[in-house]
Protein backbone atom coordinates (compact mmCIF):
# COMPACT_ATOMS: atom_id res chain seq x y z
CA UNK A 1 0.00 0.00 0.00
CA UNK A 2 1.34 3.44 -0.88
CA UNK A 3 1.88 5.83 2.03
CA UNK A 4 1.03 9.47 1.44
CA UNK A 5 1.66 12.76 3.18
CA UNK A 6 -1.22 15.23 3.21
CA UNK A 7 -0.84 18.89 4.21
CA UNK A 8 -2.60 20.01 7.40
CA UNK A 9 -5.06 22.49 5.94
CA UNK A 10 -8.54 21.06 5.54
CA UNK A 11 -7.65 17.37 5.83
CA UNK A 12 -9.90 15.04 7.79
CA UNK A 13 -9.00 11.88 9.65
CA UNK A 14 -10.16 8.72 7.95
CA UNK A 15 -12.62 6.75 10.07
CA UNK A 16 -10.61 3.53 10.07
CA UNK A 17 -6.90 3.64 9.30
CA UNK A 18 -5.18 0.34 8.45
CA UNK A 19 -1.68 -0.25 9.80
CA UNK A 20 0.06 1.15 6.71
CA UNK A 21 -2.26 4.10 6.05
CA UNK A 22 -1.14 7.62 6.84
CA UNK A 23 -3.47 10.61 6.86
CA UNK A 24 -3.76 13.90 8.66
CA UNK A 25 -6.20 14.86 11.36
CA UNK A 26 -8.27 17.97 11.58
CA UNK A 27 -6.50 21.04 12.95
CA UNK A 28 -8.28 20.64 16.31
CA UNK A 29 -6.05 17.62 16.94
CA UNK A 30 -2.93 19.82 16.71
CA UNK A 31 -1.74 22.83 18.64
CA UNK A 32 0.50 25.48 17.08
CA UNK A 33 2.83 27.72 19.11
CA UNK A 34 5.86 29.91 18.49
CA UNK A 35 9.10 29.59 20.45
CA UNK A 36 12.68 30.59 19.71
CA UNK A 37 11.62 32.13 16.42
CA UNK A 38 10.08 28.97 14.97
CA UNK A 39 6.72 27.29 14.86
CA UNK A 40 6.17 24.54 17.44
CA UNK A 41 3.67 21.88 16.33
CA UNK A 42 2.25 19.62 19.05
CA UNK A 43 0.02 16.53 18.66
CA UNK A 44 -3.08 16.56 20.86
CA UNK A 45 -4.14 15.59 23.47
CA UNK A 46 -1.41 16.78 25.85
CA UNK A 47 0.29 14.33 28.21
CA UNK A 48 -0.24 14.94 31.94
CA UNK A 49 2.84 15.29 34.16
CA UNK A 50 3.47 16.44 37.71
CA UNK A 51 4.36 19.84 36.17
CA UNK A 52 1.12 20.09 34.21
CA UNK A 53 0.36 19.25 30.57
CA UNK A 54 3.33 18.66 28.25
CA UNK A 55 3.73 17.90 24.57
CA UNK A 56 6.45 16.19 22.55
CA UNK A 57 6.54 18.61 19.65
CA UNK A 58 8.67 19.68 16.71
CA UNK A 59 10.21 23.12 16.17
CA UNK A 60 11.63 24.52 12.93
CA UNK A 61 13.57 27.31 14.68
CA UNK A 62 16.65 27.11 12.48
CA UNK A 63 14.56 27.91 9.35
CA UNK A 64 16.91 26.07 6.97
CA UNK A 65 14.65 23.09 6.33
CA UNK A 66 15.59 21.29 9.55
CA UNK A 67 13.52 20.66 12.67
CA UNK A 68 14.11 19.15 16.10
CA UNK A 69 11.78 17.45 18.58
CA UNK A 70 11.41 18.27 22.26
CA UNK A 71 9.13 19.00 25.17
CA UNK A 72 6.80 22.00 25.18
CA UNK A 73 4.75 23.36 28.08
CA UNK A 74 1.57 25.25 27.20
CA UNK A 75 1.69 26.88 30.67
CA UNK A 76 5.20 28.33 30.42
CA UNK A 77 5.16 28.45 26.59
CA UNK A 78 8.74 27.14 26.59
CA UNK A 79 10.21 24.55 24.25
CA UNK A 80 13.33 22.49 25.01
CA UNK A 81 14.83 20.42 22.21
CA UNK A 82 15.65 16.78 23.02
CA UNK A 83 16.93 15.70 19.60
CA UNK A 84 19.32 16.96 16.99
CA UNK A 85 17.86 18.64 13.92
CA UNK A 86 16.87 16.69 10.82
CA UNK A 87 15.58 17.62 7.34
CA UNK A 88 11.80 17.84 7.32
CA UNK A 89 9.04 17.81 4.71
CA UNK A 90 7.38 21.08 5.73
CA UNK A 91 3.99 21.20 7.43
CA UNK A 92 3.14 17.56 6.98
CA UNK A 93 1.83 15.26 9.66
CA UNK A 94 1.27 11.55 9.95
CA UNK A 95 -1.40 9.66 11.86
CA UNK A 96 -1.81 5.91 11.86
CA UNK A 97 -1.56 2.71 13.83
CA UNK A 98 1.70 0.98 14.66
CA UNK A 99 3.23 -1.72 16.81
CA UNK A 100 5.28 -0.31 19.67
CA UNK A 101 8.80 -1.00 20.85
CA UNK A 102 10.22 -0.29 24.29
CA UNK A 103 13.78 -1.15 25.33
CA UNK A 104 14.53 -2.78 21.99
CA UNK A 105 11.75 -5.39 21.93
CA UNK A 106 8.76 -5.02 19.61
CA UNK A 107 5.48 -5.66 21.41
CA UNK A 108 2.21 -7.04 20.06
CA UNK A 109 0.47 -3.86 21.25
CA UNK A 110 -0.80 -1.51 18.58
CA UNK A 111 -1.34 2.16 19.32
CA UNK A 112 -2.50 5.21 17.43
CA UNK A 113 0.40 7.57 16.79
CA UNK A 114 0.38 11.26 15.87
CA UNK A 115 3.51 12.93 14.51
CA UNK A 116 4.31 16.39 13.26
CA UNK A 117 6.79 17.21 10.50
CA UNK A 118 7.86 14.05 8.72
CA UNK A 119 11.67 13.99 8.70
CA UNK A 120 14.48 12.21 6.90
CA UNK A 121 17.77 10.80 8.17
CA UNK A 122 20.37 8.95 6.08
CA UNK A 123 20.64 6.37 8.89
CA UNK A 124 16.90 5.84 9.54
CA UNK A 125 15.21 6.91 6.30
CA UNK A 126 11.78 8.55 6.66
CA UNK A 127 10.57 8.95 10.25
CA UNK A 128 8.71 11.33 12.53
CA UNK A 129 8.70 12.25 16.21
CA UNK A 130 5.41 12.22 18.05
CA UNK A 131 3.17 10.52 20.59
CA UNK A 132 1.57 7.07 20.58
CA UNK A 133 -1.78 6.73 22.39
CA UNK A 134 -3.36 3.63 23.94
CA UNK A 135 -6.20 2.90 26.34
CA UNK A 136 -5.46 1.10 29.59
CA UNK A 137 -8.20 0.33 32.11
CA UNK A 138 -10.56 2.59 30.17
CA UNK A 139 -8.30 5.67 30.27
CA UNK A 140 -6.19 7.20 27.48
CA UNK A 141 -2.40 7.14 27.95
CA UNK A 142 0.43 8.41 25.77
CA UNK A 143 4.19 8.09 25.40
CA UNK A 144 6.53 10.00 23.11
CA UNK A 145 9.05 8.61 20.69
CA UNK A 146 9.90 8.09 17.02
CA UNK A 147 7.81 6.38 14.32
CA UNK A 148 9.83 4.61 11.61
CA UNK A 149 8.03 4.44 8.24
CA UNK A 150 10.29 1.61 7.02
CA UNK A 151 9.49 -1.00 9.68
CA UNK A 152 6.18 0.61 10.80
CA UNK A 153 7.17 0.56 14.47
CA UNK A 154 6.80 3.36 17.04
CA UNK A 155 9.92 3.41 19.28
CA UNK A 156 8.95 4.71 22.73
CA UNK A 157 11.41 7.03 24.50
CA UNK A 158 9.40 7.90 27.62
CA UNK A 159 7.27 6.40 30.34
CA UNK A 160 3.49 6.33 29.84
CA UNK A 161 1.53 9.43 30.85
CA UNK A 162 -2.23 9.80 31.22
CA UNK A 163 -3.53 12.34 28.74
CA UNK A 164 -4.42 15.82 29.94
CA UNK A 165 -6.52 18.79 28.82
CA UNK A 166 -5.24 22.34 28.80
Amino acid sequence: MRRTMIPLAGAALAAALPLTAHATTTESAWDFHYARGGEVVCPQPWLGSSYGPIGFCTNDADRDGDASAGLYSPFTQKYKSHTKSFRHAGKSVSVGYARTSKNGSITKNTGKYKCSRIMYSPAWGKFCYGIVYMYWKGKPWGAWGRYDFGDRVFYIFSMWYQTSKF
